[in-house]
């Protein structure tokens, strides 16, 4: 994320405040979360790894969501045999075929996507098990990724007094390898219509 005063772009004091505040919210939960499967690997955003399992065996995964608009997509891909996933949120570290918060089980390819407005949705370590099922031996690659939503950057209706208002403009710039959001406020001077 791309902060509007490193694109160069002045930024009204209201706005900023808002983007300082939550850069500095985000640091804070940082501190506060605890990891409860130190055996778990963990893997960054936007990664994947490859790995082999014996059959009715699990490997154990992590990754740390600390943004509260994130959305969670997680992809197991079979390469042989039939992985399957168990998700635990951070109250659930140690997902199975009994304990989980989440879970795809079909055969083949399985795929997540959780969204911060699910009730289970905690911040904190996400907790990724895979598991081989049947009774032969699999190979798989899992890959993970989040994104958050723009709208927990823009100022609300509330935030906005009558005597200002914000013009908010947004640039989203993707590709295969990479993505980056500029996001800039103007403030603008309205007058009321009678």
């Amino acid at each position: 994320l791309l902060h509007p005063a490193a694109a160069g772009m002045t930024t009204p004091p209201q706005l900023k405040r808002l983007i300082d505040e939550d850069i500095e919210e985000k640091i804070e939960r940082d501190k506060e979360q605890e990891d409860r499967n130190k055996m778990a690997r963990k893997i960054n955003r936007n990664s994947q790894v490859a790995g082999e399992l014996a059959a009715g065996k699990f490997e154990y995964f992590k990754i740390l969501v600390n943004y509260p608009r994130a959305s969670v997509k997680i992809q197991l891909r079979s390469k042989r045999g039939d992985p399957d996933l168990f998700v635990g949120n951070a109250n659930c570290p140690i997902p199975d075929k009994k304990n989980f918060t989440w879970r795809k089980t079909g055969f083949g390819d399985d795929r997540l996507v959780i969204h911060f407005f699910d009730e289970e949705f905690i911040l904190g370590w996400m907790y990724i098990g895979v598991y081989a099922a049947g009774r032969s031996d699999c190979s798989y690659v899992l890959s993970v990724s989040w994104k958050v939503s723009l709208t927990s950057l823009l100022p609300t209706a509330a935030a906005v007094s009558s005597s200002s208002s914000f013009v908010a403009v947004v640039a989203v710039s993707s590709s295969t390898s990479s993505s980056s959001v500029a996001v800039a406020a103007v403030s603008c001077c309205c007058s009321r219509m009678s």
